[in-house]
């Protein structure tokens, strides 16, 4: 009995190993913060893996380049990791160009600079000369000149390929398989499409179904980095003004309303770096009835990529990454990965289009399904 016990052991273990070929993509949450206005060559940096889900993995590498911006140059930083390079930060303003080094933006392209050479433009006409210098007073008042060194605090995520294999065990609280019967009539009862307040038109598809409370909800984002999004109002409207023209992040701005059911979000969360253009995002409504004594949440993720203007509205409105199932499995593995939650399956459901578009017109391609969460208090 006791050899069988064994055998049935080993057996679990080795079907927990995951053996990553080179060229897979690995998603890393930086340990060591890291900037442009402090690093040297050499300096060491450490990440930990979040996606996919294993067990801790711990990625080191060094500074291998670290330039600070001047008037007219970029920051550059080049960050060497071992057995892997960089493809891309994640939600941040900085490119990655091909050899694998972080750039930065330019002082004189930010929308900061664009004002003040409009205001210099302006004070060169004698009719207008005390009109913008009222203006520029006003600026210099509420708004800052932007920050052109590359500046990343421990936390900021970074996207890397494997150039070497990455042996390790499979994260215990993410089995993602079928989930079981009632669990899928459960997700199939719940509504599938949010509507956009304005214009009242389908928008974004419900892909994240999660069982617990209030608090623990709000505890579990928060372990993962994630901060709750401010309501729209004139403080918070000027702030969004302030973060586009300072290009700079606002970790608390503000999101579109959208229904589900004719309700508003009792939740939502956000994760970004240190633009305004781009933000992981998720809107959450409390459902009525529970399960298993639990409270019923139904939520809809889509990762924010870019900017764009509105004529009409004479507004800015964000554009989405099509691919939306990324922004469901991204909080899975956030939460995951924080020890907050585990992943008890998925659920297709046939009624959800593969492809749409939001109230925007954003294209979103999707499996179809759902994934189910159940929120635990870390271990």
């Amino acid at each position: 009995m006791t050899a069988i016990v064994f055998f049935l052991a080993q057996l679990l273990a080795a079907s927990s190993a995951v053996r990553l070929e080179p060229g897979a993509e690995i998603h890393v949450r930086l340990m060591t913060p890291v900037s442009t206005a402090h690093a040297k060559p050499g300096d060491p940096v450490e990440a930990v893996v979040i996606a996919p889900l294993l067990e801790r993995v711990t990625v080191r590498g060094r500074v291998r380049e670290a330039r600070a911006a001047g008037k007219e140059t970029r920051a550059r930083l080049g960050l060497e990791f071992q057995g892997a390079e960089l493809l891309e930060v994640d939600n941040a303003r900085e490119s990655v160009d091909s050899e694998g080094r972080i750039v930065g933006i330019l002082r004189s392209e930010t929308l900061a600079a664009q004002i003040d050479r409009g205001l210099e433009e302006l004070g060169k006409n004698k009719d207008f000369k005390d009109v913008a210098a009222a203006l520029g007073a006003l600026k210099a008042l509420l708004v800052k000149d932007a920050d052109p060194e590359i500046v990343y605090p421990k936390g900021t995520e970074l996207r890397l390929r494997l150039t070497q294999p990455l042996d390790a065990v499979r994260h215990r609280r993410a089995s993602g398989g079928v989930a079981p019967a009632h669990l899928q009539e459960l997700a199939r009862r719940q509504p599938a499409r949010t509507v956009a307040l304005k214009p009242r038109l389908p928008s974004d598809i419900t892909n994240l179904l999660f069982m617990g409370s209030r608090e623990e909800l709000t505890a579990a984002f928060a372990a993962a980095g994630w901060t709750r999004a401010q309501e729209v109002n004139s403080a918070s409207v000027l702030e969004t003004a302030r973060a586009i023209i300072e290009a700079r992040g606002y970790h608390e701005a503000p999101v579109s309303t959208l229904l589900l059911d004719g309700r508003e979000p009792d939740l939502v969360f956000q994760k970004t770096t240190n633009t305004f253009a781009k933000r992981h995002h998720v809107r959450l409504w409390r459902r009525p009835g529970e399960y298993r004594g639990r409270n019923i949440w139904v939520a809809a993720a889509t990762h924010d990529v870019g900017l764009a203007f509105a004529p009409d509205e004479r507004t800015f409105f964000h554009t989405i990454d099509a691919d939306i199932d990324k922004e469901r499995d991204k909080i899975v593995h956030d939460l995951v990965f924080a020890e907050r939650a585990l992943l008890l399956g998925r659920v297709v459901r046939d009624d959800v289009p593969v492809e749409s578009r939001n109230a925007t017109g954003d294209l979103m391609r999707t499996d179809r399904a759902i994934a189910i969460l159940e929120l635990t208090s870390s271990d």
